[in-house]
């Protein structure tokens, strides 16, 4: 069973690659490793909390329920992250994430998070503009 090597992940993160190298440490040690066996919910909509998730294997469907009808709206794999939106703007989970697979993944709270972000400000704003592209639309 192979476990991803967290700093590899998140250097695969566009709004990640830049941090000088002390920050990016920070960040690394900051992250909690998680795995979900499939079939389990990993973030429910509706939920108030206020953690960001990276991929570090596996596949998550990612659906929400809008007037009792349930819509996928995407399939995440390795390298992808989730939860941004609740991390940013401390609403209620606008979306639930299931594991497809077993899944390694790794958590960034508000807590950890908010210390680097303010040291590099280019986080903050990668992830504001990666929620607004993901709240648009799509058609």
């Amino acid at each position: 069973h192979l476990q991803p090597d967290p700093a590899e992940l998140l250097r695969k993160v566009p709004f990640f690659r830049d941090i000088p190298e002390d920050e990016f440490g920070q960040l690394i040690v900051a992250l909690k490793s998680h795995t979900q066996s499939a079939g389990e919910v990993i973030i429910r909509q509706g939920e108030g909390d206020d953690s960001l998730f990276l991929i570090g294997r596996g596949v998550v469907r990612v659906s929400r329920a809008d007037d009792g009808i349930e819509r996928d709206l995407a399939t995440l794999l390795a390298g992808d992250f989730f939860g941004e939106m609740a991390l940013l703007h401390h609403e209620p989970r606008t979306a639930t994430c299931l594991a497809v697979t077993p899944c390694a993944l790794y958590e960034l709270g508000r807590k950890d998070f908010d210390p680097v972000s303010r040291l590099c400000p280019g986080i903050q704003a990668a992830l504001e503009e990666a929620g607004r592209n993901r709240s648009k639309p799509r058609g």
